[in-house]
């Protein structure tokens, strides 16, 4: 008879959930008992559903965002691309100026001496630098590691600067510095370093 009752007091259950009014006349007096079963029925449903949900969100999380593209983490404001675009144009300035100043200096008054020498050093150094300033940025785009490889360029560029200020040489070259201090500027601007002092 326990038995019945169990099997009967369930199909109550179960027809109730499926829309069968529990207060039929057959099933009225066991209502109470269908409802508490009912109820924990659920709650044990539901909370293994939610364990094996954290569960599997835990173990896929990981994997999900390991496949997302990694992204540029730019600076302060989100100008990431902008950080590449005034790497890139510095850096060809600084290649160009080279080969014009190179050129200029085998026909200027200082030619064959230590000054010339000296400068040569310099824009070799500028080159040097801007290539690392690319490398670093394009490999980390983070400008916490690429600063003092900006701030060696800089260094570079003024002791251009004390010369180019001294010996003026012909006005092509001249153009080409100015161009390469504008976009030095840039750069220091980009990387959140003190103005250039030239």
């Amino acid at each position: 008879m326990g038995v019945w009752y169990r099997k009967i007091t369930w199909t109550a259950c179960k027809r109730g959930r499926t829309g069968v009014h529990v207060g039929y006349p057959a099933f009225r007096n066991w209502n109470p008992v269908c409802s508490n079963w009912l109820f924990s029925i659920v709650t044990e449903n539901e909370m293994k559903k939610y364990v094996w949900t954290s569960m599997a969100v835990a173990l896929l999380l990981p994997g999900i965002l390991a496949a997302q593209p990694r992204r540029d983490y730019p600076p302060r404001g989100g100008r990431g691309p902008d950080i590449s675009r005034v790497v890139a144009d510095c850096e060809q300035r600084t290649n160009q100026f080279r080969v014009s100043l190179r050129a200029a200096l085998d026909r200027s008054a200082i030619n064959g001496t230590r000054r010339e020498d000296q400068l040569n050093v310099d824009a070799e150094r500028l080159e040097r630098s801007m290539n690392r300033v690319r490398e670093a940025w394009n490999r980390e785009h983070d400008p916490g590691r690429t600063r003092s490889f900006v701030n060696d360029a800089i260094a570079a560029g003024q002791d251009i600067n004390r010369t180019m200020v001294r010996r003026r040489l012909n006005p092509d070259v001249q153009r080409q510095w100015d161009a390469v201090r504008n976009e030095l500027n840039r750069l220091a601007e980009a990387f959140e370093l003190p103005r250039i002092r030239w």
